[in-house]
């Protein structure tokens, strides 16, 4: 005897369903109007074809409920993010960017947490998120900083030389004595409880 679908069961294929129909109809009427999305914004259309199934999964995760939607949130902000980041490499022809604006990626996935905790008022999810899209606008700034010095001078931004192995060690230490008093936060049978 098979099992009647819950309401979950039949929502995840027609979210699915509604993404393939809308995509392929509107690449239908793009063939039959003979439309070259290549010439679209000033030669980056291409990137619609990413930024809109970002834009699609994005909306959604606005629409489904439970933890689908925020997948489709994080996805679909992850997915437009990367098609902005193509989109203005493109247009400026400076792809050496890709070396720090990577960093944007953890970013748009905290974006994403944000907008579904804002939607849903979940305030764990909403400072977990938050913090994500923090710690990677802090790393494009440093990514930025290094990797843009680099690109203009040829050379490091800071004289380590040959003390760039101390450098990596006291970061460690600094990131072990984080870790070991943020473990005094937890009860004593640690993070599971």
């Amino acid at each position: 005897m098979s099992a009647v679908p819950t309401s979950q069961e039949r929502r995840t294929p027609l979210v699915v369903g509604l993404v393939l129909v809308t995509i392929g109809a509107i690449a239908w009427a793009m063939t039959v109007a003979d439309m070259d999305p290549s010439q679209w914004l000033g030669g980056s259309g291409w990137t619609l074809f990413i930024f809109i199934p970002g834009l699609v999964l994005l909306v959604g995760g606005l629409l489904a409920r439970d933890e689908p939607a925020l997948g489709l949130t994080i996805a679909g902000s992850i997915v437009m993010t990367v098609a902005v980041m193509l989109f203005a490499m493109d247009q400026t022809g400076h792809y050496e960017a890709w070396a720090y604006a990577w960093t944007l990626i953890p970013g748009a996935a905290g974006l994403g947490v944000v907008v579904h905790a804002v939607r849903t008022g979940d305030r764990a999810r909403l400072r977990i998120g938050t913090r994500l899209l923090a710690i990677s606008l802090g790393m494009l700034i440093i990514g930025a900083w290094f990797f843009e010095t680099i690109f203009q001078t040829g050379a490091v931004p800071f004289g380590l030389e040959t003390f760039w192995p101390v450098a990596l060690v006291v970061l460690g230490v600094i990131v072990i004595t984080v870790a070991f008093f943020r473990g005094s936060e937890y009860p004593s049978g640690g993070i599971d409880g």
